[in-house]
């Protein structure tokens, strides 16, 4: 099986900083970026109740696909609205 050819991504954070990453998908891209300024460690009871006081929601993870099939439905519903 061949592998997908790098490419350069742009990566850009929501204070519209930006990145080049050579990857092969986009995916690579913002995981390296992401691995390069965030931690993560798993959550012990005492930060989720510390969080929680603090008025912090737990996020839901969703793959692409779920985001994009949400997307889609949204989408769909939004022209019934008109």
């Amino acid at each position: 099986m061949a592998t997908a050819p790098f490419r350069i991504y742009i990566v850009t954070d929501s204070s519209n900083n930006s990145r080049l990453v050579k990857a092969q998908n986009p995916q690579q891209a913002l995981s390296h970026v992401a691995s390069s300024t965030f931690t993560v460690r798993k959550a012990d009871p005492e930060d989720a109740f510390e969080a929680a006081k603090a008025g912090k929601e737990i996020e839901n993870y969703k793959d692409s696909a779920q985001q994009r099939s949400e997307e889609h439905t949204s989408e769909l519903q939004s022209h019934l609205n008109l």
